[in-house]
């Protein structure tokens, strides 16, 4: 059994903060100061899909691990190769679902990005043109992915009755509401009122 230190550290916790940081300084630059649900959502979800990406790398990479980094959690002995698979599935699928609480676009921006990542540490790291493209899409969309959580952040704090948030003006009521509002006035004032609700001369 796994112990909690080898779960964390297999994660590699420097990269999971940074990128937690990269997509909460993507949504600072579409909308400074405001830190919403959305806002953190994605930042989980960021840093629980980097953790996979990590954990699924080592996994992949365990045979070389076992001669040049022995020392890791893989080769150590500290997780098995299974038990560090059903970790990565398992992170990765807690990082998609909290993306959804982020934004429905950028969910399915996450989980292109899992799968991504998988086939990345699978077969592309050590493709050198294909392998520097497909870290850099990655990245890329991890700052897209902020930048739209931010968005809706934003429109949801700006419809949200909070003292922080911006309340959008009433919008002005429909004229034929107005004109069935008054049905319990006579019939010559209820057709002045609907000639007036719509801009005809009474």
């Amino acid at each position: 059994m796994a112990d909690l230190a080898a779960a964390i550290l297999i994660t590699r916790p420097a990269n999971v903060a940074i990128a937690g940081l990269s997509i909460l300084l993507a949504a600072g630059l579409v909308r400074p100061f405001v830190f919403s649900t959305n806002v953190v959502c994605a930042i989980l979800a960021g840093m629980l899909i980097t953790a996979g990406a990590n954990v699924i790398n080592d996994v992949y990479d365990l045979a070389i691990d076992r001669i040049n980094k022995p020392g890791r959690i893989l080769p150590a002995g500290r997780m098995s190769s299974a038990q560090a698979k059903r970790y990565a599935i398992f992170l990765f699928a807690c990082g998609v679902i909290f993306s959804i609480f982020a934004s429905l676009f950028g969910a399915v921006i996450a989980f292109a990005t899992s799968l991504l990542l998988i086939a990345y540490s699978r077969w592309f790291k050590r493709q050198p043109v294909i392998g520097n493209l497909a870290v850099s899409l990655a990245t890329a969309l991890s700052f897209i992915f902020g930048a739209l959580a931010a968005g809706e952040g934003a429109v949801a704090l700006e419809h949200a009755n909070l003292p922080f948030g911006t309340m959008r003006p009433a919008p002005e009521p429909c004229p034929w509401l107005l004109a069935c509002g008054r049905r319990n006035s006579s019939p010559r004032q209820r057709s002045s009122s609907w000639r007036e609700s719509f801009g005809f001369p009474t």
